[in-house]
């Protein structure tokens, strides 16, 4: 089958970050998507109401920590210089 590429990965090789097995996470600037790995069904979490600045080199200057799971994405961020946790109910479609 075809492979996909998430250069913006957020994966359990960081232990700050936990992705329940059989998922993927990934980010942009606005968003923290989800898909699940056997279906392609996704869902997402808008980050902020404005776009961030994030170092992709340095990502934890801007997401500290998620825990992502079938049924919710969970972060850490910082929005505006401060740290602010944010929470999603997510339906997999």
């Amino acid at each position: 089958d075809k492979w996909s590429i998430y250069t913006s990965a957020l994966n359990d090789l960081d232990p700050k970050f936990k992705v329940e097995d059989g998922l993927i996470a990934y980010y942009d600037e606005t968003f923290i998507y989800v898909q699940e790995m056997a279906t392609g069904k996704k869902d997402k979490m808008v980050m902020n109401d404005k776009a961030l600045d994030i170092d992709h080199n340095n990502v934890h200057k801007t997401i500290d920590s998620i825990n992502v799971t079938r049924s919710k994405i969970w972060a850490n961020l910082k929005v505006g210089g401060d740290w602010k946790p944010k929470e999603k109910k997510i339906t997999l479609e």
